[in-house]
């Protein structure tokens, strides 16, 4: 029980003052949590260069297809998923699409990334594709960037432990005291 694996950790969605959607913490990609965020500006400002593997927090196309449907199943839900312009960065209401990228091409001098595709008269989908490097989804309606990084997780503090140890302490001596004091007075 203690210092065991915690049960059920949920996604907690960012929403800002206007209800539009900012990004996520805790999204469970293949059993590790991350916290993402929405952004818009291009794929070289919001990531490095973009043009190494240690740019992205994804390096592989499996994984990167994870994450997006991560995105899909535990974050644009809750009224989301048929409401692209409540996702910052999207201010069309037929669809958004938000990329992440996971691979620099430089003989194509393009980016690979997956995406979900939000929308409002389609069916919801992930998928996969390639953009120019200089491409800023900050001129874009229906475009945004997923920014990704692992999630801290937080430790509990030893003061709690510490706590609950000398509750269990005391009620052990309790409990020998109790059966000590039975001893005596029968003998």
């Amino acid at each position: 029980m203690l210092g065991g694996p915690s049960v059920g950790r949920a996604t907690t969605l960012q929403i800002d003052v206007n209800g539009i959607l900012t990004g996520a913490t805790g999204v469970d990609v293949g059993g590790t949590l991350y916290n993402v965020e929405f952004v818009d500006g291009t794929c070289a400002a919001l990531f490095n260069g973009c043009n190494l593997p240690t740019d992205f927090t994804f390096t592989t196309q499996t994984d990167d297809i994870a994450a997006s449907a991560a995105l899909l199943n535990s974050v644009f839900i809750s009224g989301f998923e048929s409401h692209p312009e409540k996702i910052h960065g999207c201010s069309w209401i037929v669809e958004c699409f938000t990329l992440t990228p996971y691979r620099y091409n430089s003989y194509f001098n393009e980016v690979n990334f997956s995406y979900v595709n939000i929308s409002s008269i389609f069916i919801d989908d992930v998928g996969l594709g390639y953009m120019p490097q200089n491409f800023d989804s900050a001129n874009s309606v229906f475009c945004n960037f997923a920014s990704w990084s692992q999630s801290i997780q937080s430790v509990p503090e030893p003061s709690s432990f510490l706590l609950l140890a000398s509750g269990l302490v005391g009620i052990a001596g309790y409990r020998w005291r109790q059966r000590h004091q039975a001893g005596v007075q029968v003998g």
